[in-house]
């Protein structure tokens, strides 16, 4: 296996919990707001719109909205840089919508080279021999990690690693890196919306060179797991 990757299929998307207006959110106020252009939200692709919930796509891009979670996603990575300039200027309109907590999200489908090097992964993650006095290990389906970086202000980073079906020899690794952005320090609306500003301006480039050479360093073992130089 080679010691670096390229995803075969990739997500990304920014995640906001905080009180919300699931209302407003139509297709018409995005360009009204010239937040996109008029001729993309006309040909949006509306799958629910309600005081509850709104769920469309615009272009390359998914908004779904309910009163407590506003997400924006794409899986056509040229619309990866849209996404972030859409959700800052979302932020920046609505300035006293109370938001708690960020996510940036980058999730990633690899073709590992082969069945068994896909079986190895699992069995690297989740020794067989953990298993031994329970039964016979048929392998890892799904494995959740929690870390800490010390170079990014993000409260923790998940990582989910499980087998994918999408690719041949498919592994699927999905990083999402958590922000609080309530806190005792941050006590109004406007130093909330502030940070995640921040956020985005200064910590997404990096979560999403992060994301891919963490992935790489995940599925391809280590010089010293290889017996070998």
């Amino acid at each position: 296996m080679p010691d670096s990757l390229d995803p075969e299929k990739e997500l990304f998307s920014v995640v906001i919990i905080g009180d919300f207006n699931p209302a407003i959110f139509h297709p018409s106020w995005f360009s009204s707001n010239d937040l996109l252009p008029e001729e993309e939200t006309k040909s949006a692709h509306i799958d629910f719109i309600a005081k509850e919930i709104a769920a469309f796509s615009i272009g390359g891009i998914s908004i779904q909205v309910s009163e407590d979670r506003l997400a924006y996603t794409t899986n056509e990575p040229q619309y990866e840089p849209v996404i972030l300039d859409l959700i800052r200027g979302t932020l920046m309109l609505l300035e006293h919508t109370p938001i708690k907590t960020m996510g940036l999200n980058r999730d990633m489908v690899f073709n590992v080279g082969s069945d068994a090097a896909r079986n190895d992964l699992g069995f690297r993650l989740a020794p067989r021999e953990n298993w031994d006095s329970i039964g016979v290990s048929r392998g890892m389906k799904q494995l959740t990690i929690e870390v800490e970086r010390d170079d990014c202000s993000a409260k923790f980073v998940q990582f989910r690693v499980s087998p994918s079906y999408e690719v041949l020899n498919g592994v699927f690794i999905g990083v999402n890196q958590h922000y609080l952005l309530e806190t005792p320090e941050r006590t109004t609306t406007k130093s909330r919306h502030q940070e995640a500003l921040r956020i985005l301006g200064e910590e997404w480039r990096p979560f999403m060179e992060f994301a891919r050479d963490a992935a790489n360093k995940v599925i391809t073992p280590s010089k010293n797991n290889r017996g070998g130089a």
